[in-house]
């Protein structure tokens, strides 16, 4: 019993590491020419829910939540490559909390994408540290647009596939 148990943890330890969870630069923020934020995602990823909120206070509600709509019939997949804070919610996902107002020069956000327990990735920012062009990785640095690893097209299920 305890040699099953051994092999079944090892491989189940193997599984997890073999997948992987997504690297922290798997996405970074940008800044629209409009002045909006904006989440870019380098790797086609999925996700339950995304929310942005003022860093370091845990109690503070979000100022911006979006969350995949398991309830709407439509399947929320991976995540587009670019989302803008406040914006068009993408097919599959519903405004958890309406953003009342542009985020604030001079105010440390938490940016959080997860997955439950699968994966959380957190990632601190002000909109200061944005430049239109660029993207604010996980390392703080700013590398131009076109360099950063934008997914362009995630596999999305065609309509005779969904289930």
């Amino acid at each position: 019993m305890k040699r099953w148990m051994t092999v079944v943890l090892a491989g189940l330890a193997l599984t997890l590491v073999g997948c992987g969870a997504p690297p922290s630069e798997a996405f970074g923020l940008s800044l629209s020419s409009q002045g909006t934020v904006e989440l870019r995602f380098g790797r086609c990823l999925g996700g339950w829910d995304i929310w942005v909120r003022p860093a370091g206070d845990e109690a503070t509600r979000s100022v911006w939540a979006i969350r995949e709509d398991r309830g709407s019939g439509r399947a929320a997949g991976h995540l587009p490559p670019v989302i803008v804070v406040g914006g068009e919610t993408p097919k599959g996902w519903r405004e958890v909390t309406k953003l009342s107002h542009p985020l604030e020069s001079g105010v440390r956000y938490t940016v959080h994408v997860g997955s439950g327990e699968w994966y959380q990735e957190f990632f601190d920012f002000t909109v200061d540290e944005l430049k239109p062009g660029y993207v604010l990785d996980f390392t703080h640095n700013l590398i131009p647009i076109e360099e950063f690893p934008t997914e362009s097209a995630c596999p999305t299920k065609s309509p005779s596939s969904a289930s």
